[in-house]
């Protein structure tokens, strides 16, 4: 709720969109709205269908569980990188106005290319480690042993993050 009413503080009027530095504001507050929102809407579900949800077998089941293991590194990846960015500008800020340099801020165009790569970067990241496949690190894989069923975390035999990979 609180996201939302800075969100719309900043984008409503156009004084506040044209400053570059709001823009990465308003950057940093969309991964928030997204763990948030989908950790909402997932307590929700359990919590309001909580006698269905086990009867609606493992493919819904497995959707809500990819949802979450998705947000979760888009978040702390987007999160980090745009931090990163935004304490560069500020350095720079910083350092010019030391100096008692005029200091530009960055461009819009700028910012907006700036986000749209950390976005973009963030996207690749975690659909990298939530997708279940034998490259991804968090690949699930079932062993069947009569004596220890479990799951393992890794790659499948042959994958890339596997011990004799890692040999």
């Amino acid at each position: 709720l609180c996201c939302a009413i800075f969100l719309t503080a900043i984008l409503s009027r156009l004084a506040l969109r044209s400053v570059s530095y709001n823009v990465y504001l308003v950057m940093l507050v969309i991964p928030d709205i997204i763990i948030n929102g989908s950790y909402f809407l997932i307590g929700l579900r359990v919590f309001f269908l909580q006698d269905e949800y086990e009867d609606e077998g493992p493919t819904a089941v497995s959707v809500w569980n990819h949802l979450a293991q998705w947000v979760t590194p888009f978040y702390y990846v987007s999160s980090f990188w745009l931090n990163f960015i935004i304490c560069y500008e500020m350095y720079r800020l910083v350092k010019k106005s030391k100096r008692r340099e005029a200091v530009t801020p960055p461009s819009l165009r700028k910012v907006c290319i700036q986000g749209i790569c950390v976005y973009s970067f963030a996207f690749l990241i975690a659909m990298w480690l939530s997708l279940d496949v034998p490259w991804s690190p968090l690949s699930t894989s079932k062993t069947t042993s009569v004596t220890s069923p479990k799951t393992r975390i890794g790659s499948a035999e042959g994958g890339v993050f596997t011990k004799t990979a890692a040999i």
